[in-house]
């Protein structure tokens, strides 16, 4: 088994052979610091890593087709590989072949001005600022309850108790509850000065709910200057496509292609 300090390592001879393409876009040294497992060729190092029970590949390559050798020389069990690309196509043709079966092709989704939605007809109208509020912390099991339940934890990059907690407080997360007290609508928005990432939206009642939720967010980003945003939406989630090309979302070219190899 090799060390993080033996991968970085092997990271950085292999650097010096040419230009190496990776998909461990962020969280590196968190990743490779908590490496399951690792295979090391002339031309690849993959990693894999236990991501909430989704056991996930990384890694660095000269040359993409190599990985399909490294990854002969795993130990058996579910992988999912994930990569950026502009292609939706590129490296099907010897992934699926090799036993790669495609999961999802996420398009990304953007827009320069988000201010556009509110003079949308369809959905201005839904703006409420009563409607969702920030959760306090002891709700954070609840939630993550709820996601877990409707998301596919191998696209999506879901999360533990104490980071859905930790966005809590970073006010990422809003919900709406029902006259029960039941959960019916999630949003988390990460929200920085420049850039509004929509990263789960769940609504399980009327629709002007989840509608008002994102108006009341994106107003207070655009009230404080912002005006990019965007969203990673499945090719085939047609309502999720129609939901966001109401706020001007449209795809911008690029892909998180999603693929899974059964050991």
């Amino acid at each position: 088994m090799y060390s993080a300090a033996e991968i970085w390592e092997n990271i950085e001879a292999l650097k010096k052979h040419g230009h190496v393409q990776s998909n461990l876009y962020s969280n590196a040294h968190v990743i490779l610091d908590h490496l399951d497992e690792a295979v090391v060729t002339d031309k690849t190092i993959l990693t894999t890593f236990l991501d909430h029970g989704v056991r996930r590949l990384y890694y660095y390559t000269l040359d993409f087709s190599d990985i399909i050798a490294a990854a002969e020389k795993l130990s058996s069990g579910v992988c999912v590989l994930e990569f950026m690309t502009r292609d939706p196509s590129e490296y099907r043709s010897f992934l699926q072949p090799a036993g790669f079966s495609l999961l999802a092709g996420m398009m990304r989704m953007s827009v320069y001005d988000c201010a556009a939605a509110f003079q949308n007809p369809e959905i201005s109208g839904f703006y409420d600022a009563s409607i969702g509020y920030f959760p306090d912390e002891t709700e954070a099991a609840e939630i993550n309850r709820v996601l877990w339940q409707v998301f596919d934890t191998r696209i999506s990059h879901l999360c533990t108790e104490e980071e859905t907690a930790d966005a809590i407080r970073k006010r990422e997360i809003t919900i709406r509850r029902d006259e029960n007290g039941t959960i019916k609508a999630v949003l988390q928005a990460v929200v920085n000065p420049k850039k509004f990432y929509i990263n789960q939206v769940y609504n399980g009642t009327e629709k002007r709910i989840i509608h008002a939720m994102l108006l009341n967010r994106l107003k207070s980003y655009i009230d404080a200057g912002g005006k990019y945003a965007y969203a990673w939406v499945a090719e085939d989630n047609n309502a999720s496509i129609k939901f966001h090309k109401k706020y001007g979302f449209l795809p911008d070219g690029m892909w998180n292609m999603v693929y899974q190899l059964k050991g």
